[in-house]
Order: structure tokens, then C-alpha cells, then sequence
């Protein structure tokens, strides 16, 4: 006896995917799905899926099972947690460093770091002063939280500056801030 069902067209209803984003509120998560066609590697995104009831509360970063219905217009639902990956904040890149500067006795001086992240966290900032040229171990300027400050200029000698970047990402479901710490800048102040 001989069978007409079609086997692959099961097999492209029921689907593993990552989860990109969730919206909470409506109870939808946006799906990355790694399919093959002519040997390469081309993800695919999905609209927003129901997420359907009995499953937690998703995060980016998880690996779910996806039911499509055959109704040719991607329509489906998330219908079970296969595996729950940790995502941790991402490291901030720091692609702009504090500059030495040399300047005069009470002459206004700004220094300034530039830095990035790619999964949507937020980045704050934290400035530090040091009597020798390192970057750890200095003392907390209070105040000193945005991505430039500008320094005390008052007296005569050289002090060392430099700034932690911190990501702050709630949505990640495991460490949820991450720092990177700037070079040192000397500012040398002269008569």
C-alpha cells in the first residue's frame, strides 16, 4: 500500500528557531530561523508568533519550537522552550580614547571617550583620576558620568584620567551589565 502523504510538507510546518525580540504585552516573539537553499546559509525572520500558553516568559537568546500553519501566509505559533541560552550584556567597544593634553594654569581642557554596543542596552559612564598611569585602582570623580568631562585645571603638575563604560541591558536573561575600562590620559598642567 502506497502512501500520498506528503512527509516535507510537515517537516516545513514544525520549525526550530532563535528568538530575536519579544513583545510581553502581546504576548509575540520575533523568530531567526538558519534554513538552506543552494548550499548556503541564509536566515530567515519571522513575522510576530503567538506565543501559545504553558511557556515561560521568553527571552532573546532562547531556541524554541515553531508550528506554522499551512495557510500560506506564515501565520504560527510558539509551541514549546527546547533550550534556554544565557545572553549576557554585551562588552561596550571603547573606538574612541582619551587624549593626553598638556595645558595652561586654569586653561579649559575636555576629555572625551567614544564607545558602542549592538544589543540595545544602555551605556552610562564613570570617570576616574590617579596620581600614577594606570587605569585601575583611582579615585571616583563624583559628577563625572557623562562621555566628556573637563577636568580641574588649577594647579600645577599631572594627573591621570580615565573612564569605565558600563552596558546596562535588562532584556538579557544573564549578566545584565558589562564594563570596559578606557586608557589612561595624562593632563599636565603648566605656569
Amino acid at each position: 500500500m502506497e502512501s500520498n502523504f506528503n512527509f516535507s510538507g510537515v517537516m516545513n510546518m514544525i520549525r526550530v528557531g532563535h528568538v530575536s525580540s519579544v513583545n510581553q504585552n502581546n504576548r509575540t516573539a520575533r523568530i531567526i530561523f538558519a534554513d538552506k537553499k543552494d548550499n548556503m546559509e541564509k536566515p530567515l525572520i519571522s513575522g510576530d508568533l503567538k506565543i501559545t500558553q504553558g511557556i515561560g516568559a521568553l527571552r532573546p537568546g532562547y531556541f524554541v519550537l515553531c508550528l506554522f500553519l499551512p495557510n500560506g501566509r506564515g501565520d504560527g505559533f510558539v509551541i514549546a522552550l527546547i533550550e534556554s541560552t544565557t545572553v549576557n550584556a554585551e562588552t561596550p567597544v571603547i573606538y574612541m580614547q582619551p587624549k593626553e593634553t598638556a595645558a595652561n594654569l586654569n586653561e579649559k581642557v575636555t576629555l572625551s571617550v567614544g564607545a558602542s554596543i549592538n544589543d540595545g542596552g544602555v551605556l552610562s559612564y564613570q570617570w576616574y583620576k590617579n596620581t600614577v598611569p594606570l587605569n585601575i585602582g583611582g579615585a571616583e570623580i563624583g559628577g563625572a558620568t557623562q562621555n566628556i568631562y573637563e577636568p580641574p585645571t588649577n594647579t600645577v603638575g599631572v594627573v591621570y584620567y580615565y573612564v569605565i563604560v558600563k552596558n546596562t541591558n535588562a532584556a538579557v536573561n544573564g549578566i545584565q551589565t558589562a564594563t570596559e575600562t578606557s586608557n589612561v590620559a595624562a593632563v599636565t598642567v603648566s605656569e
